[in-house]
């Protein structure tokens, strides 16, 4: 009796000593490790924290890997993407061939490389999901530019009561550039000569994901949420001192009112009494 057929595949196996490290990411540190487990199969790699950051797949390799592990580790990387946006990066470099996409990473170098090969890939996504979510904010926050567009032109009694919101919407923007200042230089250091495994893995990444070119226009779009908030400011700061201005006024109107009252009524009395 013939065996009933299945559509299910057998896992893909690793090559022996894999594992899969989570990364955790904060600004102005960067990735931090967070655990590491040993990983047989490829269908092991699907258990990830939440919370993390980065999942890297390592794999020590010492001759090519076959078609389908390659297939295999491409689709699991591209897993970390947006579904509607699939993209994965690849690089082969002195024997080392790196997967990378939003969330997900694979390393698979000799053994003799893997840790410097790590640490290069580590910071270069680490830099690229730095300049990602100032990318998201940036791309959040359209929205609420577009409803604080009038406080820049013209302000009222109405918009003074947002000027908590505006003022803390300012602070978000001056940090969000200030993070931006501080990674630049990370991004446009010289090549290193002669290059290495670890700086040609830095070099290929930045180059690849076009770090340099989307920092300068999150430059440019911040420089429009900076402008549109100080000329809010402005704006709040010439309504503040004009109805100061206004108030003053009219408490010397009614003061000279007061004083023109307090004369004739004198004028009255003095009348009265003759």
């Amino acid at each position: 009796m013939n065996a009933p057929k299945t559509n299910e595949r057998k896992p893909l196996e690793l090559p022996p000593g894999s594992s899969l490290s989570a990364y955790d990411f904060s600004p102005g540190v960067g990735l931090r490790m967070q655990h590491r487990a040993v990983v047989q199969f490829l269908s092991d790699a699907g258990a990830i924290p939440q919370t993390a950051s980065l999942a890297l797949l390592e794999s020590p390799v010492e001759q090519e890997l076959d078609a389908g592990l390659l297939s295999g580790l491409q689709a699991w990387t591209e897993q970390g993407s947006d579904p509607l946006e699939r993209r994965c990066g690849l690089l082969q470099l002195q024997g080392c061939r790196i997967f990378w996409g939003p969330g997900r990473a694979v390393l698979a170098t000799p053994a003799h490389r893997q840790e410097s090969a790590r640490a290069a890939l580590v910071e270069a996504i680490g830099l690229e999901t730095q300049l990602r979510e100032i990318e998201a904010w940036i791309e959040q926050g359209w929205l609420q530019l577009q409803s604080d567009l009038n406080p820049a032109f013209e302000f009222d009694e109405r918009q003074l009561r947002r000027r908590t919101d505006l003022r803390d919407q300012y602070q978000s923007v001056i940090g969000k550039r200030a993070e931006l200042v501080r990674l630049v230089p990370r991004l446009q250091f010289p090549p290193i000569y002669p290059p290495t495994l670890a700086s040609q893995i830095g070099e290929r990444v930045r180059e690849r994901t076009r770090l340099v070119e989307r920092a300068e226009f999150a430059s440019q779009q911040l420089e429009v949420y900076e402008r549109v908030y100080e000329q809010a400011g402005q704006r709040r700061n010439e309504f503040l001192l004009q109805r100061s201005s206004n108030q003053l006024e009219w408490i010397i109107i009614l003061l000279l009112l007061a004083q023109i009252v307090l004369v004739l009524v004198e004028m009255l009395g003095g009348q009265g009494v003759n």
